[in-house]
C-alpha cells in the first residue's frame, strides 16, 4: 500500500503529556511506502503538526480543510494507493504513540493490561495478548500500572494497543535527540520493524536523523533552511 498526502497544509494544536504547542504543517505533498520515516526539523518546522494531525488526541486540534475554498491548491487530499479517502478515515486508522496527561484523559488511569485486552476484544487483531506482549517486549509490572505510570514503556504499549485495534499509521510526537537517546531509541527501532512487517507507517518527527538513519526507510527534511533553499531554487 502507498500512503499519499497531497497538498497537505494546515495547523495543529499538538499535545503530549502536559505540553500543548501550536504549529503549522509545512505545505507539500508526501508519498510513503510501508516503513518508518523521520520527519526532520525543529519543533515548529511542521513534522509534529503533520504526525499529530493524523492521530490527534482531540480532533478539534487539527485545522486541515477547515475553510471552504474553490482553489484546489488549498485543499488537502488523502489517498491509500489510488483510492481517495477522507481525513477522518486516515485518523481512524492512525495511532497516537505515548501516554497523555492523567488529569485530562481518563483512559490514562486504566491499567495498560486492561486497555490492551479491551483493544484485542474490540479490534481486528490477529494476535493474542501473549503474542503482543512478547512482540513488543512488555513487562508484567508495567502492564499492571495505569498507562501514565508506565514510563517509557508507554511507547511500546500504545503501539501494541494500536496494532490490536487494527491501526495502520503510527504517529510519534516531536522529540529532541537528547530525549531519544534516553532509552527511546531502542523502542523506536523495534516499532519500525514491527510496523513495516505489518504494512503500516511509522512517522517520527525528530530534531535530525543522526540517531535513526540506520533503520529508517526514508527521511523527509522539513527544516527551515531546506524550505528557504527550495524557494530560492524555484
Amino acid at each position: 500500500m502507498t500512503y499519499n498526502f497531497v497538498n497537505l497544509r494546515g495547523y495543529a494544536r499538538c499535545r503530549f503529556a502536559h505540553d500543548i504547542y501550536w504549529t503549522h504543517i509545512r505545505e507539500n505533498s508526501y508519498s510513503f511506502k510501508p516503513g518508518a520515516y523521520a520527519l526532520v526539523g525543529q519543533i515548529d518546522d511542521g513534522g509534529w503538526a503533520f504526525s499529530y494531525s493524523l492521530a490527534p488526541i482531540k480532533k478539534k486540534d487539527v485545522y486541515i480543510n477547515r475553510w471552504a475554498s474553490d482553489d484546489e491548491t488549498y485543499v488537502s487530499r488523502f489517498y491509500l494507493d489510488d483510492k481517495e479517502v477522507s481525513l477522518a478515515y486516515i485518523q481512524s486508522i492512525s495511532c497516537h504513540l505515548g501516554h497523555h496527561n492523567k488529569n485530562r484523559f481518563a483512559t490514562c488511569n486504566k491499567s495498560a493490561r486492561r486497555q490492551l485486552t479491551k483493544a484485542i476484544k474490540k479490534g481486528t487483531s490477529k494476535y493474542t495478548f501473549d503474542e503482543l506482549q512478547e512482540m513488543f517486549g512488555l513487562s508484567d509490572v508495567r502492564l499492571d500500572r495505569p498507562l501514565y505510570k508506565t514510563s517509557r514503556e508507554a511507547w511500546r504499549i500504545t503501539a501494541a494497543i494500536g496494532l490490536a485495534q487494527g491501526k495502520k499509521i503510527f504517529c510519534f510526537p516531536w522529540k529532541s535527540n537528547s530525549y531519544i537517546e534516553g532509552g527511546v531509541l531502542i523502542a523506536l527501532e523495534l516499532l519500525a520493524g514491527i510496523v513495516k512487517k505489518e504494512g503500516g507507517l511509522l512517522l517520527m518527527p525528530l530534531e535530525n536523523d543522526e540517531l535513526v538513519k540506520h533503520f529508517v526507510d526514508g527521511v523527509v527534511d522539513l527544516s527551515y533552511k531546506t524550505y528557504v533553499n527550495s524557494l530560492t531554487d524555484a
